[in-house]
Order: C-alpha cells, then sequence, then structure tokens
C-alpha cells in the first residue's frame, strides 16, 4: 500500500529520532509516576572513621515505573531526606552527607546483581546498601528528576536493641 501523506510520513520520521535519541543519549530516564514498595528494611549500626555513629539499612524495594514499557537505570536511584527532597531536587544537588546509595544491586534470575551499568524495563526489584545520618526518619526516592515514594526509616538502635 502506497501512502502519499507527507505529513504522517514527517510524524513517523520525528517519532523515531525521538525514540534513538532517548536510547542513545545514556542519561538516565526520568521515573515520573513511579511507585515504591518496601519489601525488607534490614538496619545496622556502624561507626565511620572519625569513630561516630552511622546508621546502615539494606533496603529491598520494587520499584514500579508508571509505564510497564519505561527503560531506566537502577544504578540512579539514589535517596533524598523527604523534608528537603523537592529542593535538593530542583537544584540538581545530592546530600550525600545526609543520605547515600552506597551500593544498588537489581534481581536478576533470582539473584542480585551489581546495578551500577545495568538498564531494566518496567517493574524490578532492587537493594539498596544506604548510609543515613542517625535522626532521619523519611527518605523519598529520586530517579533524575523524578521524586516517588516515601521510606519511614526506624530508629536503628531501637530496633538493634530488640
Amino acid at each position: 500500500m502506497k501512502s502519499n501523506n507527507p505529513s504522517l510520513f514527517a510524524s513517523l520520521l520525528f517519532g523515531a529520532l525521538h525514540c534513538a535519541r532517548r536510547l542513545c543519549s545514556g542519561g538516565p530516564v526520568d521515573l515520573n509516576g513511579a511507585q515504591a514498595e518496601i519489601i525488607g528494611l534490614e538496619p545496622s549500626l556502624t561507626y565511620d572513621a572519625a569513630g561516630r555513629l552511622e546508621s546502615r539499612f539494606i533496603l529491598d524495594a520494587l520499584i514500579q515505573p508508571a509505564s510497564p514499557n519505561t527503560s531506566w537505570q537502577p544504578g540512579a536511584l539514589t535517596l533524598l531526606p523527604a523534608e528537603a527532597a523537592e529542593a535538593l531536587t530542583e537544584r540538581d544537588e545530592q546530600a550525600d552527607d545526609l543520605c547515600c546509595v552506597l551500593q544498588a544491586e537489581v534481581l536478576e534470575d533470582r539473584r542480585f546483581r551489581h546495578a551500577a551499568a545495568r538498564t531494566c524495563t518496567g517493574v524490578r526489584r532492587v537493594r539498596l546498601n544506604v548510609r543515613v545520618r542517625p535522626g532521619l526518619a523519611r527518605l523519598c526516592f529520586r530517579h533524575g528528576k523524578a521524586l516517588f515514594g516515601c521510606i519511614v526509616l526506624p530508629e536503628a538502635a531501637a530496633l538493634l536493641a530488640v
């Protein structure tokens, strides 16, 4: 079937170029509208090099993009203090002194694998090793400019005393 509709051809070409540009850009795709289901949260207390008490958590979560066909990078996930998340995201700043993802893993073939350079599509289970300044109570996930999910942290010392 032959089509003589140049605007249809131009629209299809523009769409294909737009998709190719997004795929080849190398940057993470924002997870706008995503949800996070917390599967597990395992606390531990350690001391940093200066002898200060440090809270750490192994966070196991299911990340659900708004669209099942969304490609995203688990290694680009970060966590921000909920109270400052919007302001930090607008300024494109991190808060590694307050909360830092030390390691990110993604579940593939029934095993957690290092997530640094992986790109995933759709819903994925991740495990994050996170350092959190003692006293922080709530964190939000961040991926690119997208903020989603809220994690209420238990006081690590109280959990370890049980």
